[in-house]
């Protein structure tokens, strides 16, 4: 008799959007009742970061300006990462931190909606951030900002070579169903944290919690347009729930389930 391979089992879309939201409220649950437990996100966090300051790279790039640098681990100073630009349209540059990040937390749920393209993204993701580490981060060793900390960069470069070896390594070795529950955790708490970062930033700039940092992403656009430092992070705020409110729809609504049908 002949042998017929088994092709692997695949999520409905509504699978996939409960699966989106059962693992990634899952996981809140779980941080929240066992804190330990938070220490799986650090991973998680730290890829935020980098596409966070991605996002500004990358702005920056596209409207006609360079990268002397980057940085995604802390400075002790209130940054979990900083960029260095010079030229490009600065308020583009500013708001392509926050939304960045929550741009590629919708990217990734809107392809991740489909179990078979899991792998291709974690790859993809992983071969972006190794692109990143020699090309933007590494760019910082060799002719380094003034005020840029060498030690700083040496610690990012490790940590973005270290994301992308993973990542690729998980895109190629995992089965496509297990890529598909990391591609899905790792979508959603992208635009999770990009949401809960726009929130602190908010708070931050109503005066509600204290900030010992210098500047921020909002005080820099503050600074290029002349409006409020805590007007631009409502506007950052409310646009990355709009992002996500259309992806979601977009990804699972009704007209999406009828395309597929």
């Amino acid at each position: 008799m002949a042998s017929k391979n088994a092709s692997p089992k695949r999520f409905s879309q509504g699978g996939s959007l409960a699966l989106l939201l059962g693992l990634n409220i899952g996981l809140f649950a779980l941080t929240v009742l066992v804190p330990l437990a938070a220490l799986i996100l650090i991973p998680l966090n730290t890829l935020v970061t980098t596409l966070h300051e991605l996002g500004h790279a990358l702005a920056c790039l596209a409207t006609g300006g360079s990268v002397s640098a980057m940085t995604i681990v802390s400075d002790g100073q209130g940054h979990g990462g900083l960029t260095w630009t010079r030229g490009g349209i600065a308020p583009i540059v500013d708001s392509a931190g926050y939304l960045g990040a929550a741009f590629f937390g919708c990217l990734f749920i809107f392809l991740g909606r489909h179990q078979e393209n899991a792998k291709k993204v974690l790859v993809g993701l992983g071969v972006l951030i190794g692109l990143a580490a020699v090309f933007l981060v590494g760019r910082g060793l060799i002719q380094p900002p003034p005020d840029a900390n060498t030690v700083q960069i040496l610690k990012s470069l490790g940590v973005c070579l270290s994301m992308s070896a993973a990542l690729i390594f998980l895109g190629t070795k995992l089965n496509q169903a297990v890529a598909h529950v990391l591609l899905l955790v790792i979508a959603g708490q992208t635009a999770l944290n990009a949401l809960m970062d726009t929130l602190g930033l908010i708070m931050i700039h109503l005066h509600l919690v204290p900030y010992g940092g210098e500047f921020t992403d909002a005080t820099n656009m503050a600074a290029a347009t002349h409006l409020p430092a805590g007007l631009w992070s409502i506007v950052w705020g409310l646009t990355a729930l709009g992002m996500l409110i259309v992806t979601l729809k977009l990804s699972y609504g009704s007209k999406a389930a009828k395309s597929k049908s």
